[in-house]
């Protein structure tokens, strides 16, 4: 499929060491930061993700969570920390109901069309919810 994986050589059936990753998302960063047309893609790509639609998307996006989710293992096992992992759609619900009682409490800021959450404690955003 076309789009940002097409920057990522990953072959079928191949799960890439997390040094691997790590050096893949520093790189995305520094050209989503840098690169508008990297960028656009890169967006077109989240959409076809919570789309449901691009079947190889899809998959490349389970191999980073296996991945990832075996390195934090590691370090739960180290810290005797039990987890029951669950994506962000667990939390759309919830959100549907938390937002509109955020914005009647005056919590939340707009900005670029987004609403923004901020805790005492932070001065960049917890959330950011479009």
């Amino acid at each position: 499929s076309s789009g940002i994986n097409a920057e990522w050589p990953l072959r079928p059936g191949e799960s890439p060491p997390i040094e691997d990753l790590q050096a893949f998302y520093k790189e995305s960063k520094t050209r989503f930061d840098s690169d508008a047309e990297f960028k656009a893609r890169a967006y077109k790509c989240v959409v076809a993700l919570q789309g449901g639609h691009d079947q190889n998307i899809i998959e490349g996006w389970k191999l980073i969570c296996d991945i990832s989710l075996r390195e934090f293992n590691k370090i739960y096992e180290r810290l005797d920390i039990k987890l029951d992992p669950v994506g962000e759609s667990f939390y759309q619900k919830k959100m549907e109901e938390l937002v509109p009682e955020l914005e009647a409490a005056g919590q939340l800021q707009l900005s670029d069309g987004c609403k923004l959450i901020f805790t005492k404690k932070e001065k960049v955003p917890t959330a950011t919810l479009r």
